[in-house]
């Protein structure tokens, strides 16, 4: 009895030792060599009823018990790999489930605990695994804070994965590589356009998609998916003063909207280099092909016009997006390309596809050329090797670029790849797309109409104190730029949105307003302007956007309106906040 007692307790001995929260060194199963993950680039949460995203730490806010996340890694595969989880300040207990290929292993994270807990010992195939955590248990609100998951293994497996969080890479490494073709042009002649047809293979276009059709050395022109109801055709031009902030533009640099489409937006972009933005709002469709074509060509005063076309199937006929003059330029079209990008983080381990035919550039001489040879680029994430799922080239006739996913085959980057000539030069209407598109007035052309009869008749809020001298609606007509409108916030705060309204005193054929921002914060983004002549009886005339910026904005009506009254009414912020501010309207 008193023997069984003794090994009793020498078995509870031993099982309490290998429970030790403070023992988080894994156990030595004679591998020799470590690659350590940092969960912050390479990881996503796929599934979820909250959203719990990734931070630069790694997985730091894991509270939702339907939560999966994905971890991916490429490796030679082939052999045993242990897993081990580095654990940042586990405060109470928790389960969580590993699976790589078809084993799963549990494994249970102690209270106050912290470092590495081995997982145990997986078959990790070639090419691009996935490491899926999944919840199982929890004694507190979160389930475990991992920074890193580490590989030990034999020999060298050539791991390929976002190494570092550095310089950016954890952004760039979650969005995943740009690819690109740089179609290639005979030289000795001027060129001004050029045409693509470009076609997204169903189940190709997932969210935060931007498939570039046109690119030219100053800017871009494609689709893109925003967001799960709305679709874009955008055409960019990068101003040539170099910059992330669209307010820094020097006024003689900034670019210049000439003419644009009936539905679409137009302003400016930052972040990526700065300049003129235009989108139109349209649900194309995965499977249909669209043609795009855009012209470069000098004006002869410095400057350069730059102008785009876009084709629908569903509407039958070119559109015209935009048409823009970039100063202090002076070129012909320039390095014809096209792109794939992923534009949301969040989305970069879905995959996504587009295919690009009959390609055609046209000098100012009026002649076509057919372009059937391009060269495959990838960004820095593509050429340092941190992301390997991207591909191009050509294939049953057509180019074509792909990329995320994690996929395992991959293309050499800055080869050449040709197709076969389809001899099919576009037929264009280049009188037709003269006569298409709005002409947009600069606001340095603008004569203004006098305001000195006009009154403010109606107002949702005003600020009378905390603004001093200024704040209320009256001053939104003074025109003193530096007084401004502004919503009411130092009691009673009201949120979006806000409104004021003018009675010009007598009825106007009116063409079009102009709009300054308040030079600070509380800048509108998106608002509306409704007329009436008794200011009873009302019709929407303008829904559109301002932009982020304190210079003066014009926006120009389909056809000359006659009324007496306007209503303005801000309807959000950029700034996302509930209030809002404007310096000056007025109109012309």
């Amino acid at each position: 009895m008193q023997k069984n007692m003794q090994l009793f307790l020498m078995l509870l001995l031993a099982f309490s030792s290998c429970k030790d929260p403070e023992d988080n060194v894994p156990v030595d199963n004679n591998y020799d060599n470590e690659v350590t993950i940092p969960l912050g680039g390479n990881t996503y949460q796929v599934l979820g009823l909250v959203s719990e995203p990734i931070s630069q730490n790694g997985i730091s806010n894991w509270t939702d018990n339907n939560t999966v996340y994905n971890v991916f890694v490429k490796t030679t595969g082939a052999q045993s790999i242990g897993v081990i989880l580095n654990i940042e300040n586990q405060p109470d207990q928790a389960t969580i489930k590993v699976k790589i290929g078809e084993t799963e292993k549990e494994v249970t994270i102690e209270n106050n605990t912290s470092g590495e807990i081995k997982v145990g010992d997986f078959e990790f195939k070639q090419g691009y695994e996935k490491i899926e955590l999944t919840g199982v248990s929890k004694t507190g609100d979160n389930f475990v804070k991992i920074k890193d998951i580490i590989l030990e293994h034999s020999g060298d497996i050539n791991a390929e994965y976002v190494k570092n969080n550095g310089d950016n890479n954890f952004y760039w490494g979650r969005r995943g590589p740009s690819v690109h073709l740089g179609y290639q042009v005979p030289e000795g002649k001027d060129y001004q356009w050029f045409y693509n047809e470009m076609t997204i293979p169903e189940g190709e276009d997932p969210l935060g998609s931007y498939f570039m059709a046109n690119g030219f050395a100053e800017g871009y022109f494609g689709i893109q998916v925003n967001s799960t109801n709305e679709r874009r055709v955008l055409f960019s031009v990068w101003s040539p003063f170099v910059t992330d902030n669209p307010n820094d533009i020097p006024e003689d640099e900034r670019i210049i909207v000439l003419k644009k489409g009936e539905e679409v937006y137009t302003g400016e972009f930052g972040n990526e280099g700065s300049g003129g933005q235009s989108y139109l709002r349209f649900n194309w469709v995965a499977g249909n092909t669209y043609k795009f074509i855009n012209s470069v060509e000098p004006d002869g005063n410095g400057n350069t016009i730059y102008t785009g076309y876009f084709y629908a199937p569903e509407v039958g006929e070119w559109q015209i997006i935009a048409s823009f003059k970039r100063p202090k330029t002076n070129t012909w079209y320039k390095r014809p390309h096209s792109f794939l990008e992923n534009f949301n983080q969040n989305y970069g381990h879905i995959g996504r596809k587009v295919h690009y035919d009959n390609q055609w550039i046209r000098s100012t001489e009026g002649e076509w050329t057919e372009l059937t040879e391009a060269r495959f680029t990838g960004d820095a994430i593509a050429t340092i090797g941190f992301r390997m799922d991207y591909a191009g080239g050509s294939n049953d006739g057509k180019f074509f670029l792909q990329n995320c996913g994690f996929f395992d085959q991959n293309t050499t980057l800055n080869s050449i790849h040709l197709r076969s000539a389809n001899n099919q030069t576009p037929q264009i209407d280049f009188e037709f797309l003269e006569t298409l598109g709005v002409e947009v007035t600069a606001p340095e052309e603008i004569e203004e109409a006098d305001k000195t009869n006009w009154t403010i008749v109606d107002f949702s809020s005003e600020e009378t104190s905390g603004e001093g001298d200024t704040g209320r609606a009256i001053d939104v007509i003074d025109g003193d730029l530096a007084t401004y409108w502004h919503s009411r916030w130092s009691s009673d705060a009201e949120s979006y949105p806000h409104h004021f309204t003018v009675d010009m005193s007598e009825s106007k054929e009116v063409e079009g307003f102009v709009i300054s921002q308040r030079n600070g914060s509380r800048k509108i983004k998106d608002f509306k302007i409704h007329v009436s002549q008794d200011n009873e009886n009302w019709t929407t005339l303008v829904d559109s956007h301002l932009l982020n910026d304190a210079s003066k904005q014009v926006k120009n009506l389909d056809e000359k309106t006659t009324f007496r009254y306007f209503k303005f009414e801000g309807l959000n912020a950029h700034d996302g906040q509930q209030f809002g501010a404007l310096a000056e309207i007025g109109l012309f």
